[in-house]
């Protein structure tokens, strides 16, 4: 009898430790949101910790993303303080580059196969003159999404900013693979949107020079 008693017990609390389980569940999962813990969010372009969209705030490598994106706009010339070549300048592009690579890398570490992400790591790489760093970013983008017509168009279109710098153009000559070049326009000619650009890039010398190391 007091078995049956204990049983019925059990099994009338179940259903409330249920609840319990489920809402603590709920609670440490929000808790890893910027929506809900102010501690992880960062200063964005626009100010505060919002990046833009709400439905960012609860993803947090979507998040970061943002984050990176908005800050990568705030690099174009038009939007940097000061005249060209002054420190001002200069001090204000290093900053933002800076931030747009650190809010990358964390995105990243919590979704690495995002293919446009390491493409915002590649310009900053670039910004900052770390060249190899950049090729490698470039080719972990294209190995996430060789079939991607935007993003190979992206990356042809980086590669020729790239190698516009006659040492980056030794590095990218000696370092890129024709194959994988081959692989970008490719992708880039199944899509009606960037067909015809595809034509243009394998006609340009510089990238013909990487075609025709055979």
């Amino acid at each position: 009898m007091a078995r049956t008693q204990t049983r019925s017990r059990l099994w009338a609390i179940a259903p409330l430790a249920v609840l319990v389980f489920a809402a603590w569940q709920t609670a440490t999962t929000l808790s890893r949101t910027p929506a809900f813990n102010r501690s992880l969010q960062v200063e964005t372009a626009s100010g505060g910790g919002r990046p833009g969209s709400f439905w960012t705030m609860y993803d947090r490598a979507e998040y970061f993303f943002w984050v990176a994106r908005g800050w990568s706009y705030q690099t174009f010339p038009s939007y940097l303080p000061g005249e060209d070549g002054s420190t001002e300048r200069q001090a204000a592009l290093l900053d933002r580059t800076h931030r747009v690579r650190d809010a990358a890398m964390e995105s990243l570490r919590l979704r690495p196969g995002h293919a446009t992400t390491w493409m915002l790591v590649a310009n900053t790489e670039l910004t900052l003159g770390n060249r190899e760093a950049a090729l490698q970013a470039w080719r972990i983008s294209h190995d996430f999404a060789p079939n991607s017509a935007t993003r190979a168009r992206n990356r042809m279109l980086f590669l020729i900013r790239f190698m516009s710098e006659p040492e980056n153009r030794e590095l990218a000559l000696a370092t890129v693979s024709p194959d994988t070049i081959r692989a970008e326009l490719s992708a880039m000619e199944k899509s009606t949107m960037t067909s015809a650009l595809a034509t243009l890039l394998a006609e340009e010398p510089l990238i013909a020079n990487i075609l025709a190391d055979q």
